[in-house]
C-alpha cells in the first residue's frame, strides 16, 4: 500500500463515486422494471438486473463513507450547534424532493379509484403509512408493510443514520485509530449484518423488519472504510487488483447462489475502495463528465422512477404492446424527470434549506 496522493490530508471530492452512484441508481431503475420486461428477454441483461436491489447496499456503504468524509471532523466534540447544522443540512438535502414526490403520489390512489377496474386502492396506499413517510419514519419498525413510493424506505433509514451520525463520528475519531480497531469493528458489524439478513432470508427481503439495521450497519462499514483510507492509501496497481477482487467476489457469489449477505457487502466495500485512487483504470473511466452528470441527478432518478413505472404500467402496458415499448418509454421518462426534478426541486430545495438552517441557528445563537 502506498500513498496515491501526497500529503496526509484527505480530499473531500471523489468524482468516480458520484459516477458510480448514478450507475447504481439506474441499476435500481432497471431492477424495478424487470418483471414487465419478461424473463425471456435478454437473459444476460436479466441476470444482471435481477441483483439490482444490491445497489441500495452500495448506497448505504457509500453514504457512510461520504458523510464521514464531509462531516466527521465537525464532531470531535459534540457541540449542539454543529449537530443541529448537520441535521438541518442533511434534511435540506433529502426532504424537499421527497416531499414533492410524495405529493405527486397522491394522484395514484385517486386515479385507481376513478379509472381502475378494481376500484379499490389496496394496502399499498395506507394513509397511516403516508403520514409516516412524510416524517421519514416509515421504515423504523412502526409498520410491517411497504407502500406508496417503495424506494423511499431507504431514505427513511438514511435519516435515522444521520440522526445518530454525530455520536458515531465522535466514537470513530477515538476508536478507529489503527488497523486492528478498524478490522475489529468491521468484523462485528459484518457479523451483525449477517445475523439480521439471515433471519430475513437475504438482504433484499423483509425490508420493513431489517431495512433499518441493514442501513445502519452498512453505513457503519462506510465510516470504517474512510478510517482505513485515512491510514492506507492504495496505489493504482493495488487499486486495480482490489477492483478485480470486488467484481470477482460479486460475480462468483451470485453465480454460485451464495447468500447475498455473505459476499455482497464486502464486494461492494472493495469496489468503493478501488475507486478512491484517481490513477486507477476504473476511476479514470468513471471520471467522465456524462457519467458524473448522471450521478449528480441520481437522487432524483431514484426517488421518481417508481412513480414513472406506475404510470407507464397504467397507461401504456397492454397485452398488445411489445414489452420493449413501455420499457423505453419508462427509461426516457425517468431520465427526463430526473433532470427536471434536480434542476427545479432538488437544487433549489437544498439551497433554501441550508439558508433556513443557518438563519434559524443564527437567531438561536443570538437569543
Amino acid at each position: 500500500m502506498s500513498p496515491c496522493v501526497s500529503g496526509s490530508s484527505i480530499r473531500r471530492d471523489y468524482p468516480a463515486l458520484t459516477a458510480i452512484r448514478g450507475i447504481a441508481a439506474w441499476w435500481v431503475v432497471l431492477y424495478h422494471f424487470r418483471v414487465e420486461l419478461g424473463l425471456q428477454t435478454w437473459p444476460i441483461f436479466q441476470a444482471v438486473i435481477a441483483f439490482g436491489y444490491l445497489a441500495v447496499d452500495l448506497f448505504f456503504i457509500m453514504s457512510g463513507f461520504v458523510i464521514a468524509l464531509s462531516y466527521e471532523q465537525n464532531f470531535r466534540s459534540l457541540r449542539q450547534q454543529s449537530i443541529l447544522r448537520f441535521l438541518g443540512y442533511r434534511l435540506a438535502r433529502i426532504y424537499p424532493l421527497h416531499l414533492v414526490v410524495m405529493i405527486l403520489f397522491l394522484v395514484n390512489p385517486i386515479a385507481i379509484a376513478l379509472f381502475s377496474s378494481k376500484g379499490t386502492v389496496g394496502d399499498r396506499y395506507d394513509i397511516g403509512y403516508y403520514f409516516e413517510s412524510l416524517f421519514l419514519i416509515q421504515n423504523w419498525g412502526f409498520s410491517d408493510i411497504s407502500g406508496w413510493n417503495y424506494p423511499a424506505w431507504s431514505i427513511s433509514t438514511e435519516w435515522a443514520a444521520y440522526l445518530i451520525f454525530p455520536i458515531m463520528a465522535w466514537c470513530s475519531v477515538r476508536v478507529l485509530t489503527n488497523l486492528r480497531n478498524i478490522a475489529t469493528v468491521i468484523l462485528v458489524v459484518g457479523a451483525a449484518l449477517m445475523v439480521f439478513s439471515a433471519r430475513a432470508g437475504g438482504l433484499g427481503n423483509d425490508i420493513p423488519r431489517i431495512g433499518l439495521a441493514r442501513c445502519l450497519l452498512e453505513f457503519s462499514i462506510g465510516i470504517c472504510l474512510l478510517k482505513f483510507w485515512a491510514l492506507y492509501r492504495l496505489g493504482p496497481s493495488v487499486a486495480n487488483v482490489v477492483f478485480i477482487a470486488a467484481i470477482a467476489m460479486l460475480v462468483i457469489g451470485a453465480a454460485m447462489g451464495v447468500s447475498d449477505y455473505v459476499y455482497a457487502p464486502w464486494g461492494l466495500a472493495l469496489l468503493i475502495v478501488s475507486l478512491l485512487c484517481d490513477t486507477a483504470i476504473l476511476t479514470r473511466l468513471l471520471n467522465n463528465p456524462v457519467l458524473i452528470s448522471i450521478g449528480k441527478v441520481s437522487y432524483s432518478t431514484y426517488m421518481i422512477h417508481y412513480l414513472v413505472k406506475d404510470w407507464v404500467k397504467f397507461t401504456i402496458e397492454k397485452p398488445s404492446v411489445p414489452s420493449i415499448v413501455p420499457f423505453f418509454i419508462y427509461v426516457l421518462c425517468v431520465a427526463a424527470a430526473s433532470v427536471v426534478l434536480y434542476r427545479f426541486v432538488e437544487l433549489p430545495g437544498r439551497i433554501v434549506g441550508r439558508k433556513l438552517t443557518d438563519r434559524l441557528l443564527h437567531h438561536r445563537q443570538a437569543a
